[in-house]
């Protein structure tokens, strides 16, 4: 019997007066996921706790049956593993940010060629002189980056400068990095601050201050960010500096784990990285356009069929809507991902020998543009999967579903 799963980043709303009352899941024309809600059954799940909203990565950790409490090394650790760059000293993720004259980062839109002429920029001129110290920072993609601290003196026991994510230790010194609601908005930039009455602890966070204030002096005079005003497009003058990132955890293989081989189809950084964590084989679709991008998934599931037991697809696309609090355009993309891909599995493969499961990984209203807490939708169907007369795939109907409300760690089970 083969299984998969499909997870679908971004995909919980809520309900809207122009949509009819209804969630851009609810609301969507897609024939193909509601056949296979209406053959098998469904619930709600929660991946860590009711009020703890969790990283991608640690959602995806949690759904593979980790513990990311313990077992998550951070996003820094997790895109550095997904850009197949190695891991040198402390890393912390980065994100290029436009910064008003008041000290508000606001998120914006650069293309990759540009954010990699940018990092490329800070590489070479950027020198730290309050503490010996080797830096580095990389391009990732899009506007996100890596920034790498090594040094006697360098630790990851420091509050980063952002409010996007907030950074705690547990007794393992494991990193615990929790989305605020401020995650997606403007919000006012602090400088990085020392976690603990230490002299590591204050000097990272001395340096990692005087890498921001350098940083952004440089990027605000690069002829790119001067191309950008004169186009009255914000500047890409600041380095957002998120979560430090604890050593790199070594943990026991999906395939071990559950016994099977495991296969991640998908194009974004974060699977990728968590695909290489969890030692499962990655295959990324690519693609310019969204339905490049889906068909691409599709095929590649088709064409290594034979060689796995079990395949996990993840698809992201509908985080840049939900953001931006674009209604429409997020139930566009679910009736793309209804068209391009789960079509197809009604088409070419036999359902008679699949579990499929289908999952949310977070809840990202559009009328908020921000991650919050909250149920995911999920439905599972399958041979021996007994139907509960689910009408179709939405919240309100899944949270009607005979799992009710599951534990994300119990997901996986399921398939």
């Amino acid at each position: 019997m083969k299984k998969i799963l499909v997870t679908i980043e971004s995909l919980s709303d809520t309900h809207y007066a122009e949509l009819g009352g209804k969630t851009p899941l609810e609301s969507a024309n897609k024939p193909n996921i509601d056949f296979f809600a209406s053959i098998g059954s469904s619930g709600t799940i929660i991946p860590l706790s009711e009020n703890f909203v969790p990283t991608t990565p640690e959602t995806l950790l949690v759904f593979y049956g980790y513990n990311p409490s313990t077992q998550y090394p951070g996003m820094g650790v997790v895109d550095a593993l997904g850009a197949g760059i190695e891991i040198d000293g402390t890393v912390f993720k980065t994100m290029l940010m436009a910064l008003d004259g008041e000290g508000n980062a606001h998120p914006i839109e650069i293309g990759s060629e540009q954010a990699r002429e940018m990092y490329k920029y800070l590489n070479r001129h950027v020198i730290i002189n309050t503490s010996p110290v080797k830096m580095k920072v990389v391009h990732t993609k899009g506007c996100k980056g890596l920034l790498f601290l090594d040094g006697e003196q360098i630790t990851n026991k420091v509050l980063t400068p952002d409010k996007g994510v907030s950074t705690t230790f547990n007794s393992n010194d494991t990193v615990i990095e929790q989305i605020t609601p401020l995650f997606g908005k403007p919000f006012r930039v602090e400088p990085s601050k020392a976690l603990e009455r230490s002299e590591e602890s204050r000097k990272t966070a001395v340096v990692l201050n005087e890498f921001a204030v350098k940083a952004k002096a440089m990027l605000s005079n690069h002829p790119l960010n001067k191309e950008r005003l004169r186009k009255e497009l914000p500047p890409a003058n600041f380095i957002l500096i998120q979560g430090p990132s604890s050593e790199k955890t070594f943990l026991e293989s999906l395939d071990k784990k559950t016994g099977g081989k495991w296969c991640v189809i998908s194009s974004d950084l974060s699977s990728k990285g968590v695909a290489a964590l969890v030692h499962a084989k990655h295959f990324h679709a690519s693609g310019d356009t969204v339905e490049e991008r889906i068909g691409n998934a599709a095929r590649l599931l088709k064409d290594n069929w034979d060689a796995f037991d079990s395949f996990h697809l993840h698809f992201s696309d509908l985080t840049g809507p939900s953001l931006k609090g674009d209604l429409l355009k997020k139930r566009e993309l679910i009736e793309k991902l209804d068209k391009h891909f789960f079509y197809r599995l009604t088409d070419g493969f036999d359902l008679k020998k699949i579990v499929l499961c289908v999952a949310a990984t977070s809840h990202v209203p559009c009328s908020q543009k921000v991650f919050e807490a909250g149920p995911l939708p999920f439905m599972v169907c399958g041979p021996k999967i007994q139907g509960d007369g689910t009408k179709s795939f939405c919240e309100k109907e899944c949270a009607k579903g005979t799992y009710n409300r599951v534990e994300g760690s119990q997901l996986i089970s399921l398939l």
